[in-house]
């Protein structure tokens, strides 16, 4: 009797094993998993203690939908965009505060779009959690689904539903990890998310939502991304539709660390008790230079104060390679040397503050390889090497950037003249020529192509709010000889990577910002409808629990930064690989 259970103990994990093998879930029993009853109530209470702990924080929360229309090839194809800003506030109801709503620069703000941003940003807001009053079992009905697995997370799986249609107003599934019985997955249906999303729907659909959470920090989850999608009743004929992502970023209160500008610091003797030493100053072109610096140093640390600016690390480190890769072939001579850093926002842009060239995260995620990262970059590289405008000065005096962010984003601009433009690209393809990029202008020029046929259906994506329009209006990177070897771009053809969907390289940390390369692995040959340029796609992070001291990772092998080379000997410059998206 032993020995036949034992056997049919042994079927069984066969079986199981063989169905989560197949994809389907095992039969679980509540014998195996804890009460549904305590697990419920251990749910509601973290969710609890998670809504009280947003009181205290202020994340940006950004928000891109996207139109499509039916195409007979692609199935649907991009037709439009909305763009919207927002910063969390919690007073008296959780509210996402528009960070765009102040005229700008570039044009007023009328009171009906203020408006209509302000919808948007309070549909956003609805998709931090399922129910800002909680699921409570008093109102909710949960029904166990099964365990699976989110990443590392093993989960308990339940669908929920109102027991009063007029109460509650999210139906769908949620996801608990077993360890600290946090929600950390809600996908279905919230009809607060619906109701004020109703303008951008037809009539007969609704939007569902997919939202997912992170661990930032101990036992902390925070809301972190966002998927929404119109769908249609099932049997419904082909129609336009929308879909769009959700980000939130910038938990931490911490204040910004300061970048060291001194490496190393030596005790000399002061010039002024040497016999005989004269006043010891600076030129007026030295002073200029430190007076620009501090410009410099005011607006990366305001835009990081706005949690608009990503914390330095391994990403900002292999562009930094790129630009050397740039610089040494050409042999330029730098006064000083030039760094980079990422805008967090999804607007693709690029612009140059003083020395240090900014990029935005939605850039280098579309961009489809490292010889399109290069083209934007030596473009940024001419302005300085053509001895353009860096800053204005009037940036070095702190109190000018003492306004609110929403003030920031409408009024500070760094853009230059038309004519700087087109002597920019000028120079730029000569620094391309030069460089190990030359061979792979291809690349580049089908990206040139998309972002300048996209530019008319995507107004609200490729548009900066700092910096330069990347779409190449002069026509001069086009027209150069490098380029007229690149495909014409054909949006149904699979064989083309002319861009790349927002997501395919960069992963925001929603805790402190800090942007980190996206490992995913590389599909076989895609289909026309894969391709998806510039377009918004689920998410499906990788789930784990946070590590207080994680291993560190062996740092890249970045090349120095050389300020002033004197050699005359060609140096073959060192490529390092940017992921290029599949």
């Amino acid at each position: 009797m032993r020995t036949l259970r034992s056997f049919s103990s042994t079927i069984s994990a066969v079986l199981s094993l063989a169905m989560q093998a197949a994809g389907q879930p095992p039969d679980v029993s509540a014998a195996d998993r804890p009460p549904d009853r305590n697990v419920i109530a251990y749910g509601m209470r973290a969710e609890g203690a998670m809504m009280s702990w947003l009181r205290d924080v202020s994340p940006v929360g950004e928000g891109y939908l996207q139109g499509f229309v039916p195409a007979k090839k692609l199935g649907h194809v991009l037709s439009g965009d909305r763009y919207s800003l927002g910063r969390f506030q919690w007073v008296n109801d959780p509210r996402l505060e528009n960070l765009l709503g102040v005229p700008s620069v570039d044009g007023e703000v009328t009171p009906e779009k203020a408006a209509a941003d302000q919808q948007l940003l309070d549909g956003l807001v609805e998709t931090m959690v399922p129910d800002w009053r909680g699921l409570s079992p008093e109102r909710y009905e949960y029904k166990f689904v099964r365990r699976e697995f989110l990443g590392a997370l093993r989960c308990l799986v339940y669908d929920v539903t109102p027991r009063s249609p007029e109460d509650g107003v999210f139906a769908g599934r949620i996801y608990l990890e077993e360890r600290t019985w946090n929600l950390v997955r809600f996908t279905g249906m919230n009809r607060r998310v619906d109701s004020r999303l109703k303008a951008l729907r037809d009539n007969n659909s609704r939007f569902r939502i997919d939202g997912w959470r992170v661990n930032v920090t101990g036992n902390r989850w925070a809301p972190a991304f966002a998927f929404i999608e119109e769908s249609l009743p099932l049997g419904s004929p082909e129609s336009r539709l929308v879909k769009g992502q959700v980000r939130f970023w910038g938990y931490d209160k911490a204040p910004p660390p300061r970048q060291d500008q001194f490496t190393e610091v030596k005790l000399v003797k002061s010039v002024s008790t040497v016999s005989g030493a004269g006043p010891r100053g600076c030129s007026p072109q030295q002073c200029e230079r430190q007076f620009e610096s501090q410009a410099e140093e005011n607006v990366l640390d305001r835009l990081f104060q706005a949690k608009l600016l990503g914390v330095p690390g391994d990403v900002e480190q292999k562009l930094e390679q790129v630009l050397t890769n740039l610089e040494v072939p050409n042999r330029l001579v730098l006064a000083q040397a030039i760094r980079c850093r990422l805008l967090l926002t999804t607007r693709l842009e690029a612009f140059t503050v003083g020395n240090t060239i900014v990029l935005s995260r939605g850039l280098v995620d579309v961009l489809p390889g490292e010889s399109a990262i290069a083209l934007v970059l030596a473009h940024q590289l001419a302005h300085n090497d053509l001895g353009h405008r860096k800053i204005d000065s009037n940036l070095g005096f702190p109190d000018v950037l003492r306004i609110s962010d929403a003030e920031l984003l409408a009024k500070l601009r760094f853009r230059h003249t038309p004519e700087e433009e087109k002597a920019a690209d000028e120079r730029a393809m000569q620094i391309l020529r030069a460089s190990m990029y030359q061979q792979k202008m291809s690349e580049c020029g089908l990206a040139m192509q998309a972002l300048q046929a996209y530019a008319p259906r995507l107004s609200h994506l490729i548009q900066p709010s700092f910096g330069e329009h990347v779409a190449d209006a002069a026509q001069v990177v086009r027209d150069d000889d490098m380029f007229r070897i690149a495909d014409v771009l054909d949006e149904e053809s699979a064989e083309q990577v002319a861009g790349l969907p927002l997501g395919s390289n960069l992963m925001v940390n929603p805790w402190n910002g800090k942007v980190e390369l996206l490992r995913s692995e590389k599909l076989p040959a895609l289909a026309a409808h894969e391709r998806a340029e510039f377009a918004v796609t689920p998410f499906v992070p990788y789930l784990d629990y946070f590590v207080e001291n994680p291993a560190p990772s062996k740092p890249p092998a970045t090349a120095p930064r050389p300020t002033v080379r004197r050699t005359n000997t060609p140096v073959r410059p060192t490529a390092v690989a940017v992921k290029k998206g599949s």
